[in-house]
């Protein structure tokens, strides 16, 4: 006889065993109720013959019954706190439209193109009444508030040169679980880094100019974009467009926009992406000094040069320079030790005049036998390399071009040469302030060293062009005292860059454009001439 395995606890018992003699069941009663296991279900194999013989004769095949395990679904027991579990329900993505699709029962949806996470943007069609014609752009995204925050941006702003703002929105809930969206309609172009440079000098500058103006009319509005970046598109002529994003102004987001579209600029002029020292010809050399940030300019005058050298490229302009000198001793000395010097120069051909003048203004120090004399020498060191280099460099039929900036720096740095070498001879303290400008056509080349001066006047008021190398004027840049307390300051004589202090001097240099009825006034220190030159150390 065999043992007597317990259903309880699975312990073998002898044959005729009562009881479990582990778990102490009744072994008898639970021999009646338990029930008997079920058979084993039959194994049907089905080899390949036997399966194709019964697809041959499109036979249906007979499976045994089988019993197979109960799999019908149990319900969950309880969670720990008493509480049923809820089904967990994951949220619907949003799809984008399907090309061909018809939106607002106005636009056809064409391909999708790339965009932010979470925005779809489209290239569509416009069959309603179409701004800037059929083909358009369409921005949607389930984020109404940033696309509504763009919108109201944009519409502080109005078409206009080199500007196309967003001309549609809307919102709709699409079935199918797309839920609430939102769309913004705007101009559709070609992307700038898609197109081929250089063009033609005129074209490249034609088609820059309106994006200035547009950006001036941006800023205006106290919006920035930060760079221009994917914001610049064209159809032919470069726009600003949306779908990029306007944020808040400030100076920092300007500067970077006029950076961006001055390289912007030079790309259409040379072809080139990055600045390069060997194109010197204008105005790529002032949208170079942009783009690396050596200069700086807002978007308005930034039009205004482009636009004056494109209208000089499609006629030129004849221009004239009026000039007036004057210098006098003063009321507090007896001495007069300024110089000056003017060199104007205008050839005309064709009814066209073509004006080049050099103006120097030299304020002397040292007292008798000092100051006349550094500035006398001064001037004429200019003046003689005026004669011997500028004015036939630039009367010549052809030649390189000659850098005029660099030039005019040059020259100062030959004169403070013949100061600083008298000064020790002579044993004086000799030495000179210098402001010199060199204007050529409406271009004006500003070099200075010292408190000498230089402004600007137009119709937008007086502008001082250049910084005083001065001791108050440094207190001033770096916070120390206000502009105020520096007219008062103790020592506001006292000057930190002179002519004939060292054998070698640092000669700042300025750029500026001079447009029709604009003034350039240059003139010696406004302070006491009775000022005292710092330490060489210093």
């Amino acid at each position: 006889m065999t043992d007597v395995t317990c259903p309880n606890c699975q312990t073998p018992n002898r044959a005729g065993a009562k009881y479990c003699a582990s778990c102490g069941l009744n072994l008898v009663e639970s021999a009646v109720t338990q029930p008997t296991a079920p058979p084993a279900p039959t194994t049907l194999v089905l080899d390949e013959v036997t399966l194709r013989r019964h697809a041959a004769g499109h036979q249906t095949l007979q499976l045994p019954e089988t019993r197979l395990p109960d799999i019908s679904p149990r319900p969950l027991p309880p969670s720990g706190n008493g509480t049923p579990t809820t089904p967990l329900t994951l949220p619907v993505a949003p799809e984008p439209l399907p090309e061909g699709a018809l939106l607002a029962d106005r636009y056809i949806i064409g391909r999708q193109l790339e965009g932010p996470p979470g925005v779809f943007i489209y290239q569509a069609e416009d069959i309603g009444d179409a701004p800037y014609g059929v083909a358009c752009l369409i921005k949607d995204s389930a984020d109404e508030v940033a696309l509504a925050g763009e919108l109201t941006a944009w519409r502080r702003l109005s078409p206009g040169d080199g500007l196309r703002p967003p001309y549609d929105a809307f919102r709709l809930t699409l079935g199918g679980g797309g839920g609430a969206r939102a769309f913004v309609v705007g101009a559709l172009g070609r992307p700038v880094e898609a197109l081929e440079w250089p063009v033609e000098s005129a074209a490249a500058l034609n088609g820059a100019a309106p994006l200035a103006r547009g950006l001036a009319a941006v800023h205006a509005a106290g919006l920035a974009f930060g760079a221009l970046d994917g914001r610049v598109q064209s159809d032919g002529v470069p726009f600003l467009a949306d779908f990029a994003g306007l944020g808040p102004g400030s100076t920092a987001a300007y500067e970077a926009d006029v950076r961006a579209l001055a390289g912007l600029a030079y790309r259409m002029l040379t072809g080139l992406p990055e600045a390069t020292p060997s194109v010197t010809t204008p105005p790529a050399d002032r949208l170079a000094g942009l783009m690396s940030g050596r200069a700086t300019m807002n978007a308005a005058d930034l039009a205004t040069l482009l636009s004056s050298h494109a209208n000089s490229l499609r006629r030129p302009e004849s221009i004239d320079l009026r000039v007036g000198r004057r210098t006098d001793v003063g009321q507090l000395r007896e001495l007069n030790e300024d110089s000056l010097l003017t060199l104007d120069l205008v050839w005309s051909n064709k009814s066209v005049s073509s004006p080049l003048g050099l103006f120097v203004v030299a304020d002397g120090m040292g007292g008798h036998e000092g100051g006349e004399v550094a500035s006398g020498l001064l001037v004429r060191a200019v003046a003689q390399h005026a004669a011997s280099e500028l004015l036939p460099r630039t009367t010549a039929a052809a030649g390189e071009p000659l850098d005029f900036g660099a030039w005019l720096s040059a020259a100062i740095q030959a004169g403070n040469v013949e100061v600083f070498e008298r000064s020790e001879k002579a044993g004086t303290d000799m030495g000179t302030t210098v402001v010199a400008a060199l204007v050529a056509g409406q271009e004006a080349y500003i070099a200075h060293v010292g408190d000498s001066r230089a402004y600007r006047i137009n119709d937008a008021g007086i502008e001082q062009i250049t910084i005083d190398h001065s001791l108050v004027e440094s207190l001033v840049a770096s916070n120390q005292i206000t502009r105020e307390e520096a007219r008062h300051h103790p020592q506001s004589n006292v000057i930190y860059r002179t002519i004939g202090d060292k054998r070698q001097v640092t000669v700042d240099l300025d750029q500026v454009t001079l447009d029709p009825g604009c003034l350039l006034y240059t003139s010696p220190s406004p302070r006491d001439r009775t000022r005292s030159r710092m330490p060489s150390s210093a």
